[in-house]
């Protein structure tokens, strides 16, 4: 099994895919259960502004990841000069969408996760540099269990030795944090959500730079 690298304007039906498994695996994940009402189309209205948001302002790089039909993907950018601004969320319509997902009573609390999640990468990229920000990593529920995340993250990291960049990313669950812990990622940071019915933690890591066959191309 392998995967392959594209973009939304060159395989506009693997970037709708990629969308699509973001949406149906992160049906059980902690972040979209607890911001997201009891509702799959409230899901489906906070993936669409999280994720694909993120497809939409990465349009014309080659910053998914998939394997074939996109049972399982990954999004990624190059942070920060790729970073998915508020201002391209709201012009790709995912204010919106998020309007739409999201209880009125839980914006103060994700609008604080948000601001944390951003001042740790911020925090990162001063002390590091320019980095490689995995944004997501989704694996259709039938298909978990075949080692379709090791080939995604397997792939991801060998682009980011290929530039000679640090990697990062955020943790949600105990057994995807488990996967990149085996792929050389380490937690150096913890958020916790208490105000959920049952807290959970998300993890913050990170994986660092190697020199071998730096590449000036992202692409």
């Amino acid at each position: 099994m392998s995967c392959r690298s594209y973009s939304g304007s060159h395989d506009s039906d693997a970037a709708r895919r990629t969308v699509a498994t973001c949406e149906i695996a992160f049906r059980t994940d902690p972040v979209h259960v607890y911001f997201t009402r009891p509702a799959a189309w409230s899901n489906k209205a906070f993936t669409e502004s999280v994720h694909g948001s993120h497809v939409s302002a990465s349009f014309k790089l080659e910053r998914l990841v998939g394997t074939a039909q996109e049972n399982a993907v990954l999004l990624w950018e190059l942070y920060p000069s790729e970073k998915v601004t508020t201002w391209q969320i709201l012009k790709q319509g995912g204010l919106l969408s998020m309007l739409y997902a999201v209880p009125l009573f839980k914006w103060a609390a994700l609008v604080k996760l948000g601001a944390a999640l951003d001042d740790y990468k911020a925090a990162f990229e001063k002390e590091h540099g320019p980095f490689l920000y995995i944004f997501a990593i989704a694996t259709l529920p039938a298909e978990q269990g075949k080692g379709l995340g090791s080939i995604l993250m397997r792939f991801i990291t060998a682009r980011a030795d290929q530039l000679g960049l640090a990697s990062y990313l955020e943790a949600t669950t105990e057994g995807s944090k488990r996967l990149y812990e085996r792929h050389g990622f380490k937690s150096f940071a913890t958020y916790e959500l208490p105000q959920s019915p049952s807290p959970f933690t998300i993890h913050i890591m990170s994986r660092p730079a190697s020199t071998a066959g730096i590449s000036t191309s992202a692409t």
